[in-house]
């Protein structure tokens, strides 16, 4: 088993670090988040990025989807925000 710090954005608006064993880092961002996970997707819809610790050479995965709870709410508004100053100009 390999070792992966795991960035997950699915629910948290800040994110939470989590270190986790897995045997590759779709294992490990399976054992976080319990919803489908797709390799790609927009900026907005990151949901977790998982580091290799072991070796620190391989590159960080990202896997996107839909957020949930304050990260969801964040977003939102965020997206309020966005057409609020996009219909000012």
């Amino acid at each position: 088993m390999a070792h992966f710090i795991i960035w997950d954005m699915s629910s948290k608006a800040d994110g939470v670090w989590k270190n986790v064993e897995a045997s590759d880092p779709r294992a490990a961002a399976e054992k976080i988040c319990t919803q489908q996970l797709l390799t790609v997707g927009s900026p907005e819809n990151v949901l977790l990025r998982v580091r290799a610790l072991d070796n620190p050479n391989l590159p960080v995965t990202v896997f996107y989807g839909e957020k949930k709870g304050q990260a969801a709410r964040d977003m939102k508004q965020r997206e309020k925000f966005s057409v609020t100053l996009q219909a000012a100009e």
